[in-house]
């Protein structure tokens, strides 16, 4: 079973509904994905016109992305802890949220990814595109989407 957290007060509430339907004899993997940061820079385009282009983060390469995983694994570890989990594995990693639930879905043979969901504004879905949305349409195996109870739901 593999768990996507993102350091929300949804995670509490996804964590704890996943232990209550699949009990503590089940394989945990908690998993944070982190989406790395796209720089934008400004180049001339004839007449002085300018566009805004990717500009690559070279700084971060080295070290950068390792400090960016591990904070993603830390706020894997203190979802894990929080919900009471007692044998999990917590994984944390950076890029592309959807592709990198189902690749770790993949690495850890899980049957089942559980993942969070709440209401959100049409302006809010077309800047940032919903992962459990992505999840669902790409995934080869089930995926439980499971709503925060404090939504009232």
């Amino acid at each position: 079973m593999l768990i996507a957290v993102d350091g929300t007060e949804t995670d509490r509430s996804v964590t704890r509904q996943v232990l209550k339907l699949f009990g503590t004899d089940c394989h945990y993997v908690v998993v944070n994905v982190t989406e790395r940061p796209l720089l934008m820079g400004a180049i001339p385009v004839g007449y002085g016109i300018a566009a805004a282009v990717p500009v690559p983060e070279l700084s971060r390469f080295s070290d950068g992305i390792a400090s960016q995983a591990e904070a993603a694994r830390a706020t894997a570890e203190h979802a894990l802890t929080d919900a009471g989990f007692e044998d999990a594995e917590a994984v944390g990693e950076v890029g592309d949220p959807a592709s990198i639930l189902l690749s770790s879905a993949e690495e850890h043979h899980a049957d089942v990814i559980a993942v969070g969901t709440c209401d959100r504004s049409w302006i809010s879905r077309l800047f940032d595109p919903s992962v459990s949305e992505a999840v669902i349409h790409r995934a080869d195996r089930a995926v439980l989407v499971l709503r925060d109870e404090g939504d009232g739901t």
